[in-house]
């Protein structure tokens, strides 16, 4: 049974959920709802500053506080988390009323909104809830765990954790530009229904313009020309050539399959078309479509069959059902290259098929089954934990990862399970 619910939410403006690749659409402000949302603040702050003066204040204590300095706004702390709430309305319906364009303030404003519940109902039961939780908690688990060994080869008898360090002085159970691609999409996802790719690629932006640790050297490319719009994203990617089926598309792609459990044509073309923002390539596109499949259908019936039942009518399963074999029964030294999509996707789908599939200690096992294999660790380890948590629950994930985890924008693993839930009742 899942706990009560974290998710209490406002209702947000519909947003199109159905897109095409290759020309998006942008939301329509609201000048109607805009005038709402700033009297709504008026009325606010006036009462938060009546309440302040009186020693009470509009929420709990125990509530975590915006950063907001006093210094740029004078209302009272206790009162920011009743202003990110608005602010993330008005994001959702085009008009700019929130206090900070930060990542980190639209993640509070997409977080922070508690106090009302939201009307609709979820046609999800609670074991599927915690499995929609799952998604984003077993993507960032795997990257955090494998961001400490990545581009080695660990000695089979070291004991694998959360350890930090690498390349990129990662702090224990931070996690990588995995991760964070995945959280800007999900943020985008979050208002429902559906996503709108042109939002997914200002949260691009605005993790590009945050100066992370690490960003893939195709993702960079396509970002540093900072795209207005997902149809610049699209082009930039096109216009790329030589090796463009890296594994970045792929390791961000599970939040797509929660947006989407209504449908899923929906969600294997929207699968795509999110992934073909920064990688224009044909085995990179159908990997995204194959794992977001299996991402969905864990998270509806509790089994990894999605990937060979969607391989199995895929236009491309001549290549990729002999993919799957080989990563059944192989080792991870047949497919060494998993910077590459291919590589990458078997070697998330080898340590998954060659694991203990009895309980949900399937996740931590094979998660560090995908550090052992070296290479690219983070990233195969974030690829398998986002179907290995759809599969498997949040409550497979260890507690002592889960209290560890957290990295951009400024969300620990508790804000990810909030936000997958919240985005799996509204699409389901």
């Amino acid at each position: 049974m899942m706990p009560t619910p974290l998710f209490a939410m406002m209702s947000r403006p519909n947003i199109p959920s159905t897109i095409d690749p290759v020309a998006s659409t942008s939301t329509n402000s609201t000048p109607r709802m805009a005038l709402i949302l700033v009297k709504t603040l008026a009325r606010t702050i006036s009462r938060t500053e009546r309440l302040a003066r009186s020693g009470m204040s509009l929420v709990s204590p125990s509530r975590r506080r915006c950063s907001t300095s006093a210094a740029v706004s004078p209302v009272a702390p206790e009162a920011c988390t009743v202003i990110d709430m608005i602010a993330s309305l008005a994001i959702g319906c085009g008009c700019i009323a929130q206090h900070s364009n930060s990542a980190a303030s639209v993640a509070r404003g997409t977080l922070a909104a508690g106090g009302r519940k939201w009307e609709g109902k979820s046609m999800l039961d609670d074991a599927q809830l915690d499995r929609a939780a799952g998604v984003l908690l077993g993507t960032a688990a795997g990257d955090a765990l494998g961001a400490g060994y990545e581009f080695t080869n660990p000695d089979p008898d070291l004991a694998i954790d959360m350890i930090g360090g690498g390349a990129f002085r990662w702090e224990p159970g931070e996690w990588t530009d995995d991760t964070s691609m995945a959280v800007a999409v999900a943020l985008a996802a979050e208002p429902g229904p559906g996503i709108d790719p042109d939002a997914v690629a200002a949260g691009f932006v605005r993790w590009w313009d945050s100066r992370p640790k690490d960003i893939g050297n195709q993702t960079r490319t396509v970002l540093e020309v900072r795209p207005q719009s997902a149809a610049d994203m699209w082009a930039r990617a096109m216009s790329l050539t030589g090796l463009t089926g890296g594994n970045g598309s792929l390791m961000r792609t599970a939040p797509v399959a929660v947006a989407y459990l209504r449908d899923a044509d929906e969600c294997v073309r929207m699968a795509g078309a999110i992934g073909m923002l920064t990688h224009y390539d044909e085995h990179a596109t159908e990997a995204c479509k194959i794992w977001t499949y299996a991402i969905r259908h864990a998270v509806l019936h509790g089994t990894f069959d999605g990937v060979r039942e969607y391989a199995a009518t895929s236009p491309a399963a001549d290549y990729w059902l002999p993919r799957l074999d080989e990563a059944e029964t192989g080792r991870p030294q047949l497919f060494p290259k998993n910077g590459w999509v291919v590589h990458a996707l078997q070697t998330a789908w080898w340590a998954i098929t060659n694991t203990d599939p009895s309980g949900p200690g399937q996740l931590a096992a094979a998660l560090e089954k995908c550090v052992r294999a070296g290479g690219d660790t983070d990233t195969t380890a974030a690829i398998a934990g986002g179907l290995l948590g759809a599969r498997w629950g949040a409550r497979a994930v260890p507690a002592q990862w889960r209290k560890k985890l957290h990295g951009y924008p400024g969300l620990r693993g508790d804000d990810l399970v909030t936000l997958a839930v919240r985005i799996a009742t509204r699409n389901a």
